[in-house]
């Protein structure tokens, strides 16, 4: 048989470590990957700024947008 003690603290720390996981993740920073031919790079290096601006005035949140381009 399992102490219930040993229960009860069990359970605060599962919480405790759960809560405190949820937090660690909303907090971090965001990485997306655009991904595009050549010819449109200036475009979206423009608009992914411009992104990244208005997602962190939203949200308060800080996105990083790192872009990759291929041949055509």
């Amino acid at each position: 048989m399992t102490n219930p003690h040993f229960r009860k603290l069990l359970g605060a720390l599962v919480a405790t470590s759960v809560q405190f996981g949820t937090l660690g993740f909303a907090f971090a920073d965001t990485t997306i990957l655009n991904v595009s031919y050549d010819p449109t790079r200036e475009l979206y290096k423009q608009f992914d700024e411009a992104f990244a601006a208005h997602w962190q005035a939203e949200t308060g949140e800080t996105v990083t947008v790192q872009q990759s381009h291929g041949g055509s």
